[in-house]
């Protein structure tokens, strides 16, 4: 295991690099979901990475799943540049980042991991280093439950009485909580995110939300929210409320998209209180 670390003196752009041996290397992962497995050459393009775009960890994966290497960036938020690939002159495999400093700024920080583990484990370990020093509310365990979505029978045409017949057929084929989609928090029926960013429940769909949510919770179901956080939609009050505070507007999806640093607030849907789970849902 190898960490380095490169600060400045004044505003500049850092390059680091590190290259292995490419034997016995079978597969490249990266955390892009179009990403190929395939070894990439060295001179293809880096990739931007961000708090809202990727992760920057690579690894080199070889026979039975071990990572021959696996290379890391402690810059989880700022966006920083990485590449990775086949150097053909060489026969080796490069690791690249580039990362803009200050000196009152973090610092360049590279994770590199030769342990020879099952690149899963080097991945989990890369987690951990993320994870130092910053506290995590944790997973609410709605979200590792067995799920129904009524997207997939309903789509938006969801209220109460349509959302209490599916917990007991979606019991019966093992699921343990039911994900209620797009549409408990507007009429409109015409997709798109337009209605997003308020997060009020529709009246006319869900007269007694809290009723409603003891049901589902009788009937032995846990229950949670679909929601699309980053949006904030145009025919709400949000927008008015959020004005000046979004990094894009999407006109196309008639939204715009907020920014993690903005506080937001949940829906009151029960006399308990929401807890955010990791799967783009709200626990009730």
């Amino acid at each position: 295991m190898a960490l380095i670390e490169a600060t400045t003196a004044a505003a500049a752009t850092v390059r680091a690099e590190c290259r292995v041996p490419c034997v016995g290397a079978t597969a490249y992962w990266a955390p892009d979901t179009n990403a190929s497995r395939w070894l990439p050459p060295s001179w293809i393009a880096p990739r931007t990475v961000s708090l809202a775009l990727g992760a920057p960890v690579a690894s080199l994966v070889g026979a039975d799943d071990r990572a021959l290497c696996t290379a890391a960036v402690g810059e989880t938020s700022a966006p920083v540049r990485v590449g990775a690939g086949v150097v053909e002159e060489s026969g080796e495999f490069a690791f690249t980042v580039e990362q803009d400093l200050t000196p009152d700024g973090p610092p360049l920080r590279l994770r590199i991991d030769l342990s020879g583990r099952h690149f899963a484990a080097t991945l989990q370990a890369v987690s951990a280093w993320w994870a130092e020093g910053l506290h995590h509310p944790g997973v609410a365990p709605a979200a590792r439950m067995p799920a129904y979505s009524t997207w997939y029978s309903l789509h938006q045409n969801v209220d109460s009485a349509a959302v209490e017949r599916q917990p007991a057929l979606a019991a019966a084929v093992g699921c343990e909580s039911i994900i209620v989609d797009d549409g408990w928090q507007t009429t409109d029926r015409a997709r798109g995110y337009g209605h997003c960013g308020d997060w009020e429940p529709n009246p006319a769909a869900f007269p007694d939300p809290a009723a409603h949510v003891a049901e589902v919770h009788r009937l032995g179901l846990a229950y949670l929210l679909w929601y699309a956080l980053r949006f904030i939609g145009r025919h709400n009050d949000a927008w008015d409320r959020f004005k000046g505070m979004t990094l894009r507007e999407e006109p196309h999806l008639d939204a715009a998209c907020s920014t993690p640093a903005t506080p937001r607030s949940a829906p009151t849907w029960s006399r308990r209180s929401p807890a955010p789970s990791s799967s783009g849902t709200w626990t009730v």
